[in-house]
């Protein structure tokens, strides 16, 4: 004798009955969803919930080393990129790949908001 089949789904995890439940009705299940998200939205509109773009950092570790990169050198760049290639001649032995990456170090040194671009080979 088998058994009945709401026993067979005792017997099964629970997530796995969830997700069958949830199989079986994909507009109920997203259903629920949008009025879960409605609710949601609506709980955060009465609560007053404000976003802004307004961020503080004072006191931490970045505010304080640009405070003193600051104070001690006036007009230094505020950060430093460095520009990384790779080549298949090796590291600029060969007379082309030296003068594609002097042509590349020129151009950069070139755009704008760039204070210098050197070639940290020679």
């Amino acid at each position: 004798m088998s058994a009945s089949p709401s026993a067979s789904r005792r017997d099964q995890p629970w997530l796995q009955r969830v997700g069958a439940a949830c199989g079986g009705h994909p507009w109920r299940v997203l259903a629920a969803w949008v009025v879960l998200l409605g609710g949601l939205l609506a709980g955060s509109a009465a609560v007053g919930a404000s976003y802004s773009n307004d961020v503080n950092l004072s006191g931490t570790q970045s505010a304080t080393g640009l405070s003193l990169l600051e104070a001690h050198k006036p007009g230094a760049p505020a950060s430093t990129t460095r520009v990384l290639w790779s080549s298949i001649h090796g590291r600029g032995r060969w007379p082309r790949t030296a003068r594609s990456s002097r042509d590349s170090i020129t151009a950069l040194g070139k755009l704008p908001h760039v204070v210098s671009a050197s070639d940290p080979l020679l």
